[in-house]
């Protein structure tokens, strides 16, 4: 189902439906490469109850295509496909003691990071 003009609201709410499977399929994706680029079982394991809950928004995303009676698919998401990339791209640059910083980091979509307070940048 291609979609390519949007004149109606109707063709607005499939577009954001197909939009919003789309982003929770390349989420769940993600989710599993960040699980196991994490160094730590404590955030495997988050990485692992956040895909959990990404299924069932993919199930919930079903129901909704079924309810309104339109056809279930996807359209592209350039947005979610750039985090995947930027993330893979950390990941591979990382040295294994950043690793868990990296995926937290890419899980919420950024390169920044809360880095922890030392010694010396208390001092300042």
């Amino acid at each position: 189902m291609s979609q390519n003009h949007l004149e109606t609201p109707e063709d607005l709410l499939r577009f954001k439906l197909r939009v919003a499977m789309t982003m929770e399929e390349d989420s769940l994706a993600a989710l599993g490469e960040l699980a196991e680029a994490a160094q730590t079982a404590d955030i495997k394991k988050l990485f692992r109850h956040h895909a959990d809950e990404t299924r069932e928004q993919i199930e919930n995303l079903k129901k909704v295509f079924t309810l309104l009676e339109v056809p279930e698919s996807s359209a592209p998401s350039p947005a979610t496909k750039g985090i995947s990339k930027h993330a893979e791209s950390l990941i591979q640059r990382s040295a294994p003691e950043l690793r868990d910083q990296i995926t937290l980091s890419a899980a919420l979509g950024t390169s920044t990071t809360r880095w922890p307070r030392t010694r010396a940048s208390s001092c300042r």
